[in-house]
């Protein structure tokens, strides 16, 4: 098969034919597992979306497209897609009772070349060495996927905050203006601000290769640079899947053609690993867990946590303030309640200024908070499923001033501080 045309096949035993002119089903590399020893099966394409078919071969190469499944997701967030490619495999026996597939969600265009995205401007920053403003592709979606940032083999940190304070000394780091004015002076809103090794400010697209030093800024697709494994029933909100392993080569180091395996029993899946500790190529093992029967709990949305709240005198409303201690700063003596990589403290509050957000940052400057005039009220905490959640709730009057709050003291171990294992 080849992408967007027909297909041509043909049997030992002399028979031949022309495969349906279904595009979808004719797409990028696909793969086909046995319905037990019979010739029945499951075929899969992958593209934007996952493309899958049932029934007898090679009678099923005649036969509408089944269904497509929509690629992995977070909170109905898919980023930008173009710069991840899917390889799929589905060697497990028996596919009707063992159903999924596995893909490999490696960088890389829709070509399958390591040239990810062109048009890349370079700006020195004046008054600077160091400091490079730098394009991006796509939008953001910062509060519900990850922002990733490369130059190369070199990964670079989010040194996103509320100040203007990333200079010449911000080594290996990115910075994204989310609000005029920050990063460095005079910024506007969505600006992209790198300082990494070996720059190559001469560069105008987006590489893969671990070789080049252009500059790399996009936001990850849930499953991005994972082994994933993906439901073969229809999923039309793209959340039957899960993560399987980045098999430990660095995330953005995966081959071009990376591919998985699993065994025949469905019990354990095979990468390569193109850089293992940066040093050297190698396969890995992944256990599988047994594969769900249902999508509950769902982990590719958020878990609401519900907290009640007790009244208190001249309170009117209430918030929370949580975050993630793998958010926190390096050698942080203290909760700061990071919910994202960007040093800002997240609170449970309504975004007024776009409110599709599923939380607020202290910066933003249209936060409602949880109303609770009537007496008794719950605040409701967006979480990352899989996660240690911490947070302390505020009670505040109607100016939006703090008069109660459970957190006595922010330094570890966080004394007020609430604790939760995510589901």
């Amino acid at each position: 098969m080849w992408p967007n045309s027909g297909a041509f096949w043909f049997s030992f035993d002399g028979s031949e034919g022309i495969a349906d002119s279904a595009v979808a089903m004719n797409y990028y590399h696909g793969d086909f597992g046995q319905d037990g020893s019979g010739d029945s099966g499951t075929l899969i394409t992958g593209g934007t979306d996952y493309y899958i078919r049932r029934g007898h071969m090679p009678d099923q190469l005649s036969i509408p497209l089944g269904y497509s499944n929509p690629a992995p997701t977070f909170d109905g967030s898919r980023a930008y897609p173009a710069f991840i490619q899917t390889h799929l495999s589905i060697k497990q026996n028996d596919t009707s009772v063992n159903r999924w597939f596995l893909d490999a969600r490696n960088p890389a265009s829709a070509n399958g070349t390591q040239n990810l995205y062109g048009g890349v401007s370079i700006t020195q920053v004046p008054g600077f060495n160091k400091v490079f403003k730098v394009s991006m592709a796509g939008s953001l979606d910062r509060k519900r996927l990850v922002v990733h940032a490369q130059l190369g083999r070199f990964l670079l940190r989010d040194a996103s905050s509320p100040a203007a304070n990333f200079d010449d000394n911000s080594l290996n780091s990115f910075c994204i203006a989310d609000f005029a004015g920050e990063c460095v002076p005079g910024s506007s809103a969505g600006d992209v601000f790198v300082n990494g090794p070996l720059l190559d400010t001469a560069g105008n697209l987006c590489m893969a290769d671990l070789g080049s030093a252009f500059p790399c800024v996009f936001t990850i697709p849930d499953g991005g640079f994972h082994i994933v494994q993906v439901g073969t029933d229809p999923d039309s909100s793209g959340t039957r899947y899960r993560k399987i392993s980045a098999f430990l080569g660095g995330l953005g180091h995966e081959d071009g053609f990376w591919n998985a395996r699993s065994t025949p029993d469905a019990s354990w899946s095979f990468a390569s690993t193109a850089w293992l500790g940066g040093t050297y190529s190698t396969y890995l093992a992944a256990k599988l867990p047994p594969w769900p029967a249902d999508t509950t709990p769902n982990h590719q949305a958020f878990r609401y946590i519900s907290v009640p709240v007790s009244p208190v005198s001249g309170a009117t409303q209430a918030r929370a303030k949580f975050g993630y201690v793998e958010n926190e700063p390096p050698g942080s003596s203290s909760m700061h309640f990071y919910g994202t990589t960007r040093q800002d403290v997240t609170t449970s509050e309504l975004n007024t200024d776009d409110p599709r957000d599923p939380f607020s940052w202290m910066t933003n400057h249209g936060r409602v908070a949880t109303d609770c005039s009537s007496g008794a009220c719950t605040v409701g905490i967006p979480a990352l499923p899989g996660r240690i959640l911490y947070y302390v709730i505020e009670q505040l009057d109607s100016d939006g001033n703090v008069i109660s709050t459970t957190l006595t003291d922010p330094r570890w171990p966080c004394q007020g501080c609430s604790v939760v294992a995510v589901p």
